[in-house]
């Protein structure tokens, strides 16, 4: 993933896009957590463009509407 922007893209984007979906299974969310963890916990430094498409996966499961909240995602 710090090498492949596109493929970083790509993982950082599944959780939020399940969430929406309202697809969510707890391998989603503990895929997502372990590699944001280790994509941030690697990199040297974290720039605008890497934020700009992490943020949105962390904070995604924070932003749902409490009838449509997926409590896996907020707990974990």
């Amino acid at each position: 993933m710090l090498k492949d922007s596109d493929l970083a893209r790509f993982v950082s984007s599944l959780l939020p896009t399940a969430i929406k979906k309202g697809q969510v299974h707890s391998t989603i969310i503990a895929f997502n957590a372990a590699t944001l963890h280790d994509f941030i916990k690697r990199g040297k430094s974290i720039n605008e463009g890497t934020l700009a498409h992490i943020l949105p996966a962390l904070l995604e499961p924070l932003h749902q509407n409490q009838k449509n909240t997926v409590k896996d995602a907020v707990v974990r």
